[in-house]
């Protein structure tokens, strides 16, 4: 993994632990332009050589947990004063955060 490649994956696991505590779900972003993977990756509905892509192969985040956090942020969103829809957001972003966690290369890469 390139260093300009692992500084992103390392960008964009922050943002989701921010992103995570958000009192407010309209303080969330989300998409292409809230990733710093993306910002270097993403052309034209593409992502190759993304870590994640590399992984899945597949593009858009697709069959990672960011679906599952972009539809509990819709839910929170539709009900902001929701505890449990606050609480459902966390938990799906923090898989979002290990799963691109897992992504980071070992010490000795």
């Amino acid at each position: 993994m390139t260093p300009e490649t692992k500084a992103a994956l390392e960008a964009s696991i922050e943002s989701w632990k921010s992103r995570r505590e958000a009192v407010d779900p309209e303080d969330v972003p989300m998409g292409v332009k809230a990733c710093p993977l993306c910002a270097i990756f993403y052309k034209d509905t593409e992502c190759t050589g993304c870590p994640v892509q590399q992984h899945t192969g597949l593009d858009l985040c697709m069959e990672t947990p960011y679906s599952n956090a972009f539809d509990a942020l819709a839910a929170w969103r539709q009900s902001p004063g929701s505890i449990a829809m606050r609480d459902a957001w966390r938990a799906a972003a923090g898989w979002m955060v290990l799963f691109l966690e897992a992504r980071l290369p070992d010490d000795d890469d």
